[in-house]
């Protein structure tokens, strides 16, 4: 009796798709010697998904032949449980793996040399592209290695010389708007603080452009509630920026009972704003607006009106996996979609 959990192998690929053995290891390794219709290509490799077969990753390293893999990188721990970023991840697995491509997810860590000897570590184990999701320690020691080892790479948010980012400042610059617009002047952004480089954040460059003729004190002064945060936290980053918002709103309605309007710098903070405001009776989008960012779900379909900027996934997604096997400069923008809530 067959062993179903035998490990399949070109020889049974070709067996049931009735095509020699040649033929399907050229399909399944993209060679370009190989002239089979787009249908017969697609075939095969349904057939390959189906039966589960997976190729022998040593061997091809020890060939030198391709091995259709792909890392996608996480620069930080605390990205890695953003929604949109899990989002992404598994819309990048899924595309990657309809189209013949294994993936090995990782998320480094607060240590230079350790992300330097786990980005090297993959391209021994024959990682060929890679996916930078942020700006992790060592980036720039990473791109190095990159070149040098002659692998393609795109980054999403991320300082690497291929990269697509989300435009933060016109996000932030339409939900400032939106406030203005409903003559909430007396409105704080909620910031983690990052000393003076806070100054160069997008959302605070974003406040400089509509509020513009005033100083960077004096816009701190009279708009910030910085939050300081160190990413060694010992709690997940949701319990955090949850508590972290429900204090700062806290001390900001109890200096100013008048305060119109909050912008946090992301959902799980507002949703923390969110509870503080309504256990001392305020009205969400009557006496206070408030935003945040990244869409959450628990934004979507929160009983009160949260304003919120969402990814839009999809193109996000495609951008990244046609740029992926380019080696040509890229530097893009990927537009926001604001949902406007009251």
């Amino acid at each position: 009796m067959k062993n179903e959990n035998t490990r399949k192998t070109l020889k049974d690929i070709a067996a049931e798709a009735k095509l020699s053995v040649a033929t399907v290891s050229q399909i399944l390794n993209d060679k370009p010697c190989n002239f089979s219709s787009e249908k017969t290509k697609r075939k095969v490799k349904s057939i390959a998904h189906q039966m589960g077969y997976r190729p022998n990753i040593g061997y091809k390293i020890m060939m030198g032949h391709k091995t259709q893999t792909v890392g996608i990188i996480i620069g930080f721990s605390n990205t890695r449980s953003d929604e949109h970023i899990q989002k992404l991840i598994l819309h990048l697995n899924e595309i990657l793996l309809k189209n013949g491509y294994a993936s090995y997810v990782c998320t480094l860590s607060l240590n230079e040399n350790e992300n330097i000897s786990t980005i090297e570590d993959l391209i021994h184990r024959g990682v060929e592209h890679f996916v930078m999701l942020g700006s992790p320690r060592g980036i720039e020691k990473i791109q190095v290695l990159f070149h040098r080892y002659d692998k393609t790479y795109i980054g999403f948010n991320s300082v690497l010389d291929r990269n697509l980012n989300f435009d933060i400042v016109s996000a932030v610059k339409a939900i400032l708007e939106f406030f203005l617009n409903e003559g909430r002047t007396n409105f704080k952004m909620v910031l983690l603080d990052q000393g003076k480089s806070t100054f160069l954040e997008d959302r605070f460059i974003a406040l400089k452009n509509i509020l513009q003729g005033r100083d960077n004190e004096e816009l701190w002064n009279k708009y910030i509630y910085p939050i300081p945060y160190s990413y060694e936290t010992t709690i997940e980053f949701e319990e955090y920026a949850f508590l972290k918002g429900y204090e700062a709103t806290r001390e900001i309605m109890q200096k100013d009972f008048f305060v119109q309007a909050i912008f946090y710098t992301n959902d799980n903070f507002a949703i923390g704003g969110v509870k503080y405001l309504v256990e001392n009776d305020y009205k969400i989008g009557k006496d206070i607006a408030v935003a945040g960012f990244n869409n959450i779900h628990a934004v979507r379909y929160n009983p009160f009106p949260v304003s919120s900027v969402e990814h839009n996934i999809d193109h996000i997604s495609k951008v990244l996996l046609e740029e992926l096997f380019k080696k040509t400069p890229f530097l893009a923008l990927e537009k926001p979609e604001i949902h406007i809530r009251k």
